[in-house]
């Protein structure tokens, strides 16, 4: 009866308690007497830890490529609201009352032109003004600017 190959690699390392860590690595990789490769359930063994990994890798790549997207989002999200921002402090620059320069304009910012997967909104509370810029399919904020105009 033949001895397995990982099996041998553990004998050939466990008798080889005093010499040099170089001379155990070539021990547990030579093979041994009478032994040629691989047994099936070794095989096996492979083709199932393989298949393992194969199944559980797609679900990590589809979370690491979602996470690859959140910071495009948010640069996004971000420069609309500036834009929004920049917007209102210059109607209020031009003689238009902060609650009206505030207001939203529903045809232009829902959802937002060339960015069809925001929608903005601004309100005035007190003194300042709230732009606030959302993502249209689940409703995440991503970007909220405070400012006096």
């Amino acid at each position: 009866m033949r001895i397995p190959l990982f099996r041998s690699i553990l004998v050939g390392l466990a008798s080889s308690r005093y010499r040099s860590a170089s001379s155990r690595v070539a021990v547990a990789f030579r093979a041994r007497a009478g032994e040629a490769g691989v047994s099936l359930i070794e095989l096996i063994m492979v083709l199932v830890i393989l298949g393992i990994v194969a199944v559980s890798l797609p679900s990590q790549l589809s979370i690491l490529f979602r996470d690859i997207t959140l910071p495009r989002k948010i640069t996004q999200a971000a420069y609309l609201a500036e834009e929004k921002a920049e917007t209102v402090i210059y109607q209020v620059d031009q003689g238009t009352a902060a609650a009206t320069a505030c207001a939203t304009d529903a045809a232009s910012d829902t959802p937002v032109t060339g960015f069809t997967g925001f929608t903005r909104t601004a309100s005035l509370a007190g003194t300042t003004c709230i732009v606030s810029v959302f993502e249209a399919s689940s409703g995440n904020q991503f970007a909220r600017y405070e400012f006096m105009p």
